[in-house]
């Protein structure tokens, strides 16, 4: 016979060899090749199962390599493995077990692979191919106290419900027999004693029946509680005192379990003097009684307040109260505040601050109409006029005449005010001019056509003089004699509810 050579790797191998040919009078199982190369765990049998070689290495992975038996045509020259001759192998343990011909159809000798290995669950098999059988499936404890019980989860491939024991009549011994998870419980409480000496114990304690003794009474003191076990709260605590006099007072020793707090009478506040002299005074401090003495009399001063505590206010000299300031002649109290009543000669008050006196120099305008008469403004001519402000409550008149007015479209009368300093200016203007016929002298305070200005301008367009950018309306200026030229009065005053600004200069620039 030809020789025949099997090699095996890995896992278990199981070659069943059914049917082949072999030589007349032999035995099938002497016609089995040696099988060199494989490993022991290789087990060859014949079509009738028996063992003829091989092993107990559980995790051989099988190759099958014939080298010619006898009955093949090949004549043992690698004529391959012959699926024909029944030649089966197997691999792996439990449920990974796999069994398979050696040989493909092709003649190549096939390489056995064991099944992946599962989770073990209880079913009597090897389910994660470990060799052993509903393995590590753990136990589960259930039930309470006495009725405890620990069940294995499988037992003979069959899964196990854990049942706890039935519940008994719980007994005074120190253990849960009622199975409630309670040791010794339900059973009643004996009390004994009042107040702090009052008891209360188990009928059962620790596994033993309970005794009850009531404790031993202490001192009373002020706690809410009865220590000396006659049946009242906090009793026999004396009364506290504080305070003297008509401040004296009486508290509780002990209120809800607290020391009683005294506190001296409160009986008001008690008031003396008069203007700045009055004074007030709680008639108890610290429960000791107190007398109300006024505050001493002070120098009367300007500032609405009875100083000299003779009941009047601000009653001083003013000249003692509001010494004058620089360029004040006289001064006034009034309102509680010192005020200017006059500057001294060429001087005014332009801020209402008495602090500085009468800071500015007097203006050469005219408080008065006509005022300064600002000459005449031909077309194309414009001049700055630069002026002292004007006190708080005076104005200035200025009065200025515009050439051509009416005859010359190229005319441009305009009237603007600013601060020398470039500040907001607190100062506006009023434009006026005579309402009577044509020709007619102009005089003061007529014919108003321009109020709170800061800004004002005309153009004429041929037929009348039109409103500019700044002014209020169309306007037809009254001319001058037989000469188409126009005359306005300009009256400068302080902006209505605008403070004094400090002492500068302000300027119209008029132009035409």
């Amino acid at each position: 016979m030809a020789g025949r050579s099997y090699r095996f790797s890995g896992v278990l191998a199981i070659l069943a060899v059914t049917g082949v040919g072999c030589a007349e009078g032999a035995s099938e199982n002497a016609n089995v090749p040696p099988l060199d190369g494989i490993d022991t765990g290789a087990v060859v049998v014949d079509e009738t199962g028996a063992d003829t070689g091989g092993g107990s290495d559980t995790s051989v992975d099988s190759t099958v390599t014939d080298t010619g038996m006898a009955g093949d045509s090949s004549g043992g020259d690698g004529g391959g493995c012959d699926p024909a001759k029944g030649l089966t192998i197997s691999c792996g343990v439990g449920e990974c077990t796999v069994t398979m011909p050696a040989c493909s159809d092709a003649g190549v000798p096939n390489t056995c692979k064991p099944k992946d290995p599962g989770v073990e669950v209880c079913n009597g098999k090897d389910d994660d191919c470990d060799g052993t059988i509903d393995e590590d499936l753990g136990e589960t404890e259930c039930g309470k106290g006495e009725c405890t019980v620990k069940q294995k989860n499988c037992v003979d491939g069959s899964p196990k419900t854990c049942t706890p024991k039935a519940p008994g009549v719980e007994v005074c011994d120190g253990k849960d027999n009622d199975c409630d998870g309670n040791i010794d419980n339900g059973f009643p409480t004996d009390t004994c004693g009042v107040g702090e000496c009052k008891v209360t114990v188990s009928a059962c304690s620790g596994g033993m029946p309970g005794v009850c003794t009531p404790k031993m009474p202490t001192t009373e003191i002020c706690n809410g509680k009865d220590d000396d076990c006659d049946g009242t709260v906090d009793d026999g605590i004396a009364d506290v005192t504080c305070g003297s006099g008509v401040c004296a007072n009486t508290a509780p020793g002990c209120v809800s379990g607290a020391p009683g707090v005294c506190i001296p009478k409160d009986l008001g506040i008690e008031a003396c003097g008069v203007g700045e002299c009055i004074n007030f005074v709680s008639k108890c401090i610290g429960g000791v009684p107190q007398t109300c003495a006024p505050k001493p009399a002070g120098v009367e001063s300007c500032n609405g307040r009875d100083d000299d505590c003779d009941g009047t206010p601000d009653n001083g000299a003013p000249a003692a109260m509001c010494p004058p300031g620089t360029n004040v002649s006289t001064t006034e109290c009034a309102g509680g505040l010192c005020k200017i009543k006059n500057c001294a000669v060429g001087y005014a008050d332009t801020d209402g601050d008495p602090s500085n006196g009468c800071e500015c120099a007097a203006s050469a305008v005219a408080n008065a109409c006509p005022g300064k008469d600002l000459f005449t403004f031909a077309v194309g001519v414009s001049r700055n006029e630069e002026n002292n402000l004007p006190s708080l409550t005076g104005e200035h008149w200025y009065k200025i005449t515009f050439v051509d007015a009416r005859s010359n479209v190229t005319a441009h009368p305009r009237i603007k005010l600013e601060m020398v300093d470039g500040t907001t200016p607190p100062l506006e203007f009023q434009v006026m001019q005579n309402v009577c016929g044509s020709g007619a002298a102009p005089s003061c305070g007529a014919g108003g056509t321009a109020i709170g200005r800061q800004d004002w301008d005309r153009y004429y367009d041929g037929l009348v003089l039109t409103k500019g950018k700044y002014g209020d309306a169309n306007w037809t200026p009254i001319l001058l004699g037989s000469t188409q030229n126009a005359v306005v009065y300009v009256k400068v005053t302080y902006k209505a509810g605008t403070a004094a600004a400090t002492c500068t200069k302000y300027r119209l620039v008029i132009g035409n």
